[in-house]
């Protein structure tokens, strides 16, 4: 290995020193130009890193934020779709609730205007002066709109003028035996007096 030396190289008009290594193959300013070369490759390498990082990061925001739009959008169409299934169901029900309401209050009313219009009709059809009827088999009767109509009790309650108390009292008097008819059905037919039977 040898050392030459070269002092005073005019370059530009300026001196520069040398100094080369003989053998190796190696000098300063080709070590010094592969030292920028790799600080150039590295500054080069950290600046792709960072851009790199800066797109993984842009992806990521991008992907979260699309994410929570679909989340809102199926949130929002799922709450909706819940909501018009809510109120038709309601409505449906809504309606068949007044429906069957609509038919059992028909119903009621058939079996209390049919009971009215065989008292009626009977009434007519006696001697005697309305209030004073006493209508043959009336529990039955009775019992009959009781489990038609679901009721809970039917009753006759003729309204009696004031010049008609004295014969009215006097009439019911007299036809009391109606009660014992009356608590006799209920004792044989115990189910005909309940709604629900």
């Amino acid at each position: 290995m040898t050392f030459t030396s070269n002092n005073e190289k005019p370059l530009n008009g300026a001196s520069v020193a040398t100094n080369s290594v003989s053998g190796g193959g190696m000098t300063s300013s080709s070590s010094e130009s592969r030292t920028r070369s790799e600080v150039q490759e590295t500054a080069h390498i950290i600046q792709k890193d960072h851009k790199i990082r800066r797109f993984r990061i842009m992806t990521i925001a991008v992907l979260f934020i699309a994410a929570l739009a679909v989340c809102g959008g199926v949130h929002t169409s799922l709450k909706r779709a819940e909501r018009r299934e809510f109120e038709n169901r309601f409505a449906d029900q809504a309606k068949q609730i007044g429906h069957t309401l609509e038919t059992e209050l028909e119903n009621k009313l058939r079996a209390i205007d049919a009971l009215s219009v065989t008292i009626a009709s009977f009434a007519r059809s006696q001697t005697g002066q309305w209030p004073n009827v006493t209508v043959p088999e009336f529990p039955y009767r009775a019992a009959s709109t009781l489990s038609v109509g679901r009721a809970i009790s039917v009753a006759l309650q003729p309204m009696v003028s004031a010049d008609q108390i004295s014969q009215w009292e006097a009439y019911s008097i007299q036809k009391q035996r109606w009660q014992q008819e009356v608590l006799a059905f209920q004792t044989k037919f115990p189910e005909a007096i309940r709604p629900d039977s």
